[in-house]
């Protein structure tokens, strides 16, 4: 048999144990189970706590949990299970990689008895190294089974868990070993010069050993002998230096994330530390919530199909996870007729390039000559939708969005969407779209902020896909003139209907979507890339650094943020600025977890009003370990950007800083090099109690937290790593700093009739003064939007 059974066992010593179930799913497990009555939290008999999982499985079907993101790091899997020698299969499952492993019957591993309780553990380190995600518990005898489980962990039983498998440096005086080995044999020098260990201390959840050293380190050759080898590290030295003077606020939208195809993501979406979500993606764009269909347009044969939570419902759910919601309504003039029907019908239009894999007859609309089939009808599966259908709609909303984005990507409709819109929307078009349905919008919700035109892609900034436009509109890039054009419509109008300018960004020929290389050699460009959200000496290394296509200055350096700002306080002040669709790749991969820790640090020093990545990522992910780190808990990245000034390289290295009310700093430091460690000397800060947490390095996608010392000075980032410092200054230095004094003020009001005071967005632009003359500032984003969101209940 494929695995060592292990049953019976009274014990497990084990370094690191993950708790999947005890009286409830752990977060990241959602049950996938089939074929029977499944109750998570049954009363009526437990092996501990108030719950236990009930199961009665239908014949073949299965009690079934998944893990998002997977559980390659277990090497055990233990659980208690209660039943009458039920005919019950284990079976572990990789849904990314579509393979499962060998069925376990339980009969052969023990004797399962009505009303008792056994223990069983399962060693995973046979299984072939495919990344598990799914446990079931399968029916295989045909006639159903019932049966009770509880107390379900994974374990770490490595047998190198009872050795150290890495030592780095975490802070200027500490170093961590992973794992727990003999610490009265490590020797730690450093270019050859011994430094003395003073303490010792073991943390667990996974199981490591802290080193707290008798000096501080600096740059240099590390070596950390142990009795289970040396570890050699190379430390580099830099400086940088922090001010007392904050520049701005920071907005709690920046913190956003995408529920794919505007799913409510399984209940999870409180899980990500997320500030904002947003109901979006081409699957919104035909939207119909009488209907509660959808039409998937290019991304499945232009099929309808049902959305499994009406964007009702999601926005009562995201209101009671207390968080700011963004609901895109549809305005291209159709939504989805119904739930079944599709577009390019194979009998009715002929022989297609493809079609769908469950429905033969579902085409993609290309005939077998390459020709787009642009005669077909659009009341095939669509049905008309105006503006006044979208402000009926918004205005029965039982909990209305914080944020109304109109249209998704209507600039590349020609494409994605192509059955009801086979032509490209010009300027003038997508200006007319915009217009109508965010007057409906703002009819509708008069307190929402209305976002637009949510382009795609950096080439439809500057130019429509429809020959010849921009020559029309007097060679003016589209977004200088569509700003104008609103400006003017609402300075006519005598009200704002465009508080925030709403574009997607994905860097140029590096990913698609979320996905994207991992070499070495991609992994070092996504961390360079960051740098194009604000960096004018950045030259982008694709199309866009050797062939520019708008009339910008500096068109060859997207320097995205400071860029559109300028345009928006050029053309129409007071708008924000929105990146409601965002990613540098590799959500899985380490990389795009440290790209995504410097592109947030990136966003709050720029001064960005919201971001919302695309898609949400996996829960055990990198990219979400970049959300928790910056979000969760007290020691979080702040609410007031300090500035920073470094001799660090942007390429391997980001360095943020920020204030909270209470006078405490955090400063995020981004490591992008994969290997060397960073020394870094940082000046103007106070000494103080200092909280240290972060993940990549030999941590990897794991957020650690350290346990807690002092700041005297100098961080220490491992290679490849995302550490955020939390600084309490001392009491004596707390009453001298000038963040202390700030007035937690509310800004400007959310609407105002006169179109160009920029009141209506609540957002934050300029540079105040310095705290200590305790200015009225406005709140962040998110602050705002929790007032309005009080103020309409």
């Amino acid at each position: 048999m494929i695995l060592l059974l292990l049953a019976q066992l009274a014990s497990v010593s084990a370094a690191a144990d993950d708790v999947v179930y005890d009286d409830e799913l752990a977060p990241s497990w959602y049950s996938w189970s089939w074929t029977g009555v499944y109750d998570f939290q049954a009363p009526e008999l437990v092996h501990s706590g108030a719950f236990a999982i009930y199961a009665s499985i239908d014949p073949y079907g299965a009690l079934s949990i998944h893990r998002e993101g997977g559980f390659a790091y277990a090497s055990a899997l233990r659980f208690w299970i209660e039943g009458d020698d039920p005919p019950v299969n284990l079976r572990l499952e990789s849904i990314t990689e579509g393979v499962h492993a060998e069925e376990i019957p339980l009969s052969e591993i023990a004797t399962l008895r009505s009303g008792e309780w056994t223990e069983i553990t399962i060693s995973l380190d046979a299984l072939p190294p495919h990344r598990w995600e799914r446990i079931d518990w399968v029916e295989s005898g045909g006639a159903g089974a019932l049966i009770h489980v509880d107390d379900i962990t994974l374990l770490d039983l490595d047998p190198s868990a009872d050795s150290f498998r890495s030592a780095e440096p975490v802070a200027p005086d500490q170093l961590m070993l992973l794992g727990q080995g003999d610490p009265d044999a490590v020797a730690v020098t450093l270019d050859g010069a011994p430094i003395a260990i003073s303490a010792v201390s073991v943390e667990g959840a996974p199981t490591r050993t802290y080193l707290t050293l008798a000096q501080p380190l600096g740059a240099g050759a590390l070596v950390v002998d142990t009795a289970d080898g040396a570890f050699s590290r190379a430390l580099g030295a830099a400086a940088a230096s922090v001010g007392g003077t904050p520049t701005h606020p920071i907005s709690g939208g920046i913190y956003g994330v995408n529920l794919p195809e505007g799913y409510p993501g399984d209940g999870a979406m409180d899980r990500y530390s997320a500030s904002t979500v947003r109901w979006g993606g081409n699957a919104t764009a035909l939207y119909n919530p009488v209907a509660r269909a959808t039409n998937l347009g290019a991304d499945w044969y232009f099929s309808n199909e049902v959305l499994q939570e009406s964007a009702d419902d999601w926005l009562v759910a995201v209101e009671g996870f207390g968080l700011s919601s963004l609901v895109t309504v549809p305005s291209l003039g159709w939504v989805a007729r119904d739930t079944g029907s599709y577009h390019y019908s194979v009998e009715r239009y002929g022989e297609q390039q493809a079609a769908a894999p469950d429905n033969p007859d579902a085409g993609d609309g290309v005939l077998p000559d390459g020709t787009l089939i642009s005669w077909n009808d659009p009341e095939d599966a669509a049905e008309p939708w105006t503006p006044a259908d979208a402000g009926a709609w918004l205005a029965a909303l039982p909990d209305p969005p914080d944020m109304v984005a109109v249209g998704n990507e209507t600039d590349i409709a020609h494409l994605t969407h192509r059955a009801v819109h086979p032509e490209p929307a010009g300027y003038d078009e997508q200006l007319e779209r915009f217009l109508t349905y965010a007057d409906a919008a703002v009819d509708a919700l008069p307190e929402a902020l209305v976002t637009g035109p949510v382009s795609c892609c950096w080439a439809t900034y500057w130019d429509s896909a429809l020959d010849g436009d921009r020559a029309a509109h007097g060679d003016e890039d589209f977004l200088p003139w569509f700003l104008d054009a609103v400006a003017d419509a609402d300075a006519d109008a005598g009200r704002r209907s465009l508080d925030l300018l709403d574009l997607h960004y994905y860097p140029e020929g590096l990913i698609d979507g979320s996905r994207g290389g991992e070499d070495d050699a991609t992994n070092a460009w996504r961390l360079r890339a960051t740098r194009s959200l604000w960096d004018p000496d950045y030259v982008d290394e694709s199309w866009i650094g050797d062939s520019p296509i708008s009339s910008q200055p500096d068109a060859s350096a997207v320097q995205l943020i400071p860029r559109m700002k300028a345009l928006i306080d050029e053309r129409y002040p007071g708008t924000g600025l929105a990146l409601t669709e965002w990613s540098f790749g590799a959500h899985d991969h380490l990389s795009g977890g440290l790209a995504a820790a410097d592109a947030l640090g990136i966003f709050g020093r720029e001064g960005l009003d919201v971001a919302t990545l695309w898609p949400a990522p996996p829960l055990t992910s990198p990219v979400t370990s970049a959300f928790q780190l910056l979000r969760d808990g007290e020691h979080a990245f702040g609410r007031w950007s300090l500035p920073v000034t470094t001799d660090l390289d942007p390429d391997l290295a980001g360095v943020y800083a920020a204030s909270h009310d209470d006078g405490r700093i955090a400063v995020l430091v981004v490591n992008k090099a994969p290997d060397a460690d960073l020394s870094l000397s940082l000046e103007g800060l106070p000494s103080g109690r200092l909280v240290l947490r972060h993940f990549g390095g030999a941590a990897d996608a794991r957020l650690i937290a350290h346990p807690a010392g002092r700041f005297e000075g100098a961080l220490t980032a491992p290679a490849y790593s995302a550490v955020l410092a939390v600084i309490e200054p001392d009491e004596a230095d707390d009453t001298d700093q000038p963040w202390d004094t700030a007035e937690d003020t509310a800004g400007p009001g959310w609407r105002d009739d006169a179109p160009d005071s920029g009141a209506r967005c609540g957002c934050v632009s300029g540079v105040p003064a310095p705290l200590s003359a305790a200015p009225r500032l406005a709140l962040p984003l998110l602050a705002l939007l929790t007032a309005l969101r009080r103020r309409r209940r």
